[in-house]
């Protein structure tokens, strides 16, 4: 049911012997009125996911009656009231507002408060992010009858007071996001199965104690400051399905007791200064899901028995930027559902296993900045989701041309610069990236999502392997022979890069179709001829086609034949127009062939996801700021 805005009415105080108001999504507006507070007989309240907005009237904190509050997604602003002690409140929600200030001292003497509620989705609430500032009042830790307390994403800071870990019942506790500090207390609830310490600034050692923390399922400590080793107690937590300690400076090897995780499902032990190899009892954590060590100075070989006929739930590998080396083992058998893998940035060599194409789920496939030596994997095109290939920076080699119709229906991103490839470029491919073709009817979350929507815990795919600022997409071929007036079929190309190659005769008037063409470098290079005219090609400035002495026509001020032309110079700059970082644009640094892609257009028309549309909105900025330069 929809409802027309309104207004709290302040006739509501006439109703003496109203226990329970639940408006939740009515649609409304305005303040909350300060004679709600005449309602003595209110036990429940529930105003959530409106449009309210002004401070909340703190006659509402002294109904006596009132055990519940629940006010969250509104946009109410100013300070938390204060509550009288004898009140029977038993849950708060006042998250996703503007509210200011401390929490209240007073919260930690209600007897009866089971739920504290700031931020987070928590039992089914969605709610999170406030402006709250101060410290967690220290009475919080004599509150025995609190079941959770979620004051994530605020700009809170001290220590966690002393006993609120080990509050007789407490079960979860999230305060991430925030700027806590401290070291962890060693005692914790018997019942605590959440934990939510990330983005903070805690630091020194995770505890030895942690091995009493027996019901724990959840321990997210991400993003901190701890530098010891991993703790060999972290074994002893019979429960835990998800371990996330990455983004700190953790030290020394991963020790072999973990292996009796059995339960374990999501590790992320990335961006640490961990080193040894990994552990070979790692091949009988049947149960993990996410296997993140990527970021730190391992070595040695992977395991031949990390075996995904073994772990047959894994479905993101992640072992980059590490010092793996040898041959990348045939350990991808039929049936396995992995998703991403990541293998760039090690030492490894010798040829692909041949049991990659097995990978039926593959999304995203990185294998570069190693020292792999093979041909093309043309045998790769036959995976119908593979979408990012990556194999710049190897020793690659021979031509590209398939003689099979095996060409990559899913691909959006593809690198091979930096090998050894040779030969013509192969036109029948560009018939058959259907990724790249056309803006109809594309359902754009992000690489990772789940078809029914539901999160995943770990942020996979282009999420995981392209958010970084540092890494450049790009494709540099040593390319002979004509452009193909199939190119045309990539309806949805952003960027063309096919410079500092050696491309000859004209180039096909069909390019003219590329309607959503808005970068292109064709410079260095021995084409002739008109430059095509119409739509995008009336847009692009003299160094698209620098260093071709036979081509004339706009926007070039040679007007026809061989004539006297100083070229302008295309500088391969770092910062260059061509070097962009652009997650949904596949371009070349300095010199190549490039491909682009339509996500880019379709994720800022949907909106969606919201990190990259912002992402994609500041890199925007910069690249017409760029673009200015050569005008």
């Amino acid at each position: 049911m929809k409802f027309t805005p309104s207004k709290l009415p302040s006739s509501f105080k006439q109703l003496k012997k109203l226990k329970t108001l639940w408006m939740c999504e009515a649609n409304l507006v305005g303040e909350i009125p300060e004679v709600i507070g005449d309602m003595t007989a209110l036990e429940g309240l529930d105003l959530s996911k409106n449009k309210l907005t002004g401070k909340i009237p703190p006659p509402l904190f002294l109904l006596r009656n009132l055990k519940e509050i629940y006010l969250y997604a509104n946009n109410l602003t100013g300070e938390i009231p204060q509550v009288i002690e004898a009140s029977n409140l038993t849950a708060i929600d006042l998250s996703e507002n503007n509210l200011t200030g401390t929490i209240p001292d007073d919260f930690g003497k209600l007897e009866n408060l089971s739920s504290l509620c700031y931020g987070g989705k928590l039992l089914g609430v969605v709610a999170f992010e406030n402006n709250l500032t101060g410290e967690l009042p220290k009475s919080l830790g004599n509150c025995d009858s609190l079941i959770m307390v979620d004051v994530s994403r605020n700009g809170l800071t001290g220590n966690i007071p002393s006993g609120l870990c080990t509050s007789l019942n407490l079960s979860m506790l999230r305060i991430s996001d925030n700027y806590f500090t401290g070291e962890l207390p060693k005692r914790v609830s018997q019942y605590l199965s959440l934990l939510e310490i990330n983005s903070n600034n805690f630091f020194g050692r995770i505890p030895d104690e942690v091995n009493l923390w027996k019901n724990l399922v959840v321990f997210n400590a991400r993003n901190n400051l701890f530098n010891s080793s991993i703790p060999k107690a972290l074994t002893a937590l019979p429960l835990l399905t998800t371990l996330f300690l990455d983004q700190n400076q953790l030290h020394g090897e991963i020790p072999s007791s973990m292996c009796y995780l059995e339960s374990l499902q999501n590790l992320d032990l990335s961006s640490n200064n961990l080193s040894g190899a990994i552990p070979k009892c790692f091949c009988y954590l049947e149960s993990v899901h996410v296997l993140d060590l990527s970021g730190n100075n391992l070595s040695g070989a992977i395991p031949e028995c990390l075996d995904l006929g073994v772990m047959k739930q894994l479905h993101v590998l992640d072992l980059s930027n590490n010092k793996f080396h040898g041959n990348i083992p045939n350990i991808f058998p039929e049936g396995n559902i992995l998703r991403t893998l990541q293998l760039n940035n090690n030492d490894f060599d010798g040829p692909l296993p041949k049991s990659l194409v097995s990978c039926h789920h593959l999304e995203v496939l990185n294998l570069g900045n190693n020292k792999i030596n093979d041909t093309f994997p043309h045998l790769l095109g036959t995976l119908p989701k593979l979408q990012v290939l990556v194999l710049r920076a190897n020793y690659f080699y021979g031509q590209i041309h398939s003689e099979k119709e095996l060409h990559f229906p899913s691909l959006r991103i593809l690198d091979l610069s930096h090998n050894e490839f040779s030969g013509l470029l192969p036109s029948s491919y560009f018939r058959s990236f259907k990724g790249m073709m056309n803006l109809l009817g594309v359902q754009v979350g992000y690489m990772g999502d789940h078809p029914d929507g539901s999160p995943d815990y770990y942020s996979d795919s282009v999420g995981l392997a392209y958010d970084s600022d540092s890494y450049i997409d790009s494709v540099v071929l040593t390319l002979k022979g004509h452009i193909p007036s199939s190119l045309k079929n990539l309806a949805a190309l952003e960027s063309l890069d096919l410079s500092c190659n050696k491309l000859v005769a004209g180039l096909p008037m069909q390019l003219t179709d590329l309607n959503f063409l808005e970068v292109l470098n064709l410079s260095q290079n021995q084409l002739v001829g008109l430059i095509p005219q119409g739509n995008q090609f009336n847009t692009f400035p003299n160094d698209s086609y620098g260093g071709n002495l036979g081509l004339w026509g706009f926007p070039l001020s040679k007007k026809c034949g061989y004539d006297e032309l100083s070229s302008p110079v295309f500088h391969e700059e770092s910062d260059s127009v061509f070097g962009l970082d652009w997650i949904f644009v596949l371009m070349g640094y300095g010199c190549g062939l490039v491909f682009g892609f339509s996500a880019g257009y379709i994720m800022l028309t949907l909106r969606k996801p919201r990190w990259l549309v912002k992402r994609v909105q500041r890199l925007g900025n910069k690249v017409l700021r760029r673009l200015r330069r050569y005008h």
